[in-house]
This record gives C-alpha cells, structure tokens and sequence, in this order.
C-alpha cells in the first residue's frame, strides 16, 4: 500500500500500515495504522482522532 497523504497547512501527514516506505526523515509525521485483516476496520476511527488532536494542538 503506498502511503496516503492528507495535507495540515505545509505539513504532510503520511499515513501508512508499512513502515518501509516511510523515510527516516518522515516519522515525525507518519501515523502508522494495522494492516486490514478483513473485518471490521477501527482504524479510521483511530486515525481521524490523531488528526484531529494535532490539529487542535496547532490550534486551528
């Protein structure tokens, strides 16, 4: 799965369940999620959380 992006202003947030294809420059803004295993997914949930959080630490 390559990485999706969702820009934050100038920041890039990387989301992504494989760490291979996050430089080491990137991990800062790289929120890494489980793979699907084909039930329910909860990690929508999860993810928009993060964001929403950072985003409120930005204070937009």
């Amino acid at each position: 799965m390559a990485a999706g992006v969702l820009a934050l202003d100038l920041e890039r947030t990387l989301i992504d369940d494989d760490e291979g294809w996050i430089r080491p420059d990137q991990r800062d803004r790289w929120i890494p999620i489980a793979p699907w295993d084909g039930g329910p997914d909860e990690e929508l949930n999860r993810v928009r959380s993060v964001l929403e959080q950072r985003l409120d630490r930005a204070g937009k």
